[in-house]
């Protein structure tokens, strides 16, 4: 009986302790989720970082595939209720194109508030396609952080 138990024990410990190491992971998104950033430009957290610090609400952004922007990483989400793409370029050649692009294209989508920066070779893009920052002033406050950011 004792042998019959240890057996069925060992698999359900195992399985428990995998569940742990999981639950772990899951709760440990900095850890977890770590990603390289273009040296010699203001990395995407180092931007939220600065929303966040001028009250903005960061909390919609996450990582985004890099590769439909031409860039090497890249967070997207909404920011105070605006839509946000903030991406790291190493190459200002495609910086300047996907910075040409992204505005031209606003006219086949219909964006009447945009607003596309950089800063070194960091972009960020601001579309307000629900008329939530009619005043600006939302747009206004991540335009000043972003151009601050480190």
């Amino acid at each position: 009986m004792s042998r019959v138990f240890r057996t069925r024990r060992g698999p359900l410990a195992w399985r428990r302790s995998v569940l742990v190491a999981l639950v772990g992971l899951a709760l440990m998104p900095g850890v977890a989720c770590r990603r390289s950033h273009v040296a010699g430009t203001p990395s995407t957290d180092d931007v939220l970082e600065a929303f966040r610090n001028v009250g903005l609400d960061v909390g919609g952004v996450v990582n985004a595939e890099a590769d439909p922007w031409g860039a090497d990483v890249c967070s997207s989400g909404k920011v105070s209720g605006l839509d946000v793409v903030i991406c790291e370029f190493t190459s200002d050649t495609q910086l300047g194109k996907t910075e040409a692009d992204s505005v031209r294209d606003w006219n086949s989508v219909n964006i009447d508030t945009g607003l596309v920066v950089h800063n070194q070779r960091t972009l960020l893009i601001v579309a307000d396609r629900g008329r939530k920052d009619p005043q600006g002033r939302a747009i206004g406050k991540m335009v000043s952080a972003f151009k601050q950011a480190p």
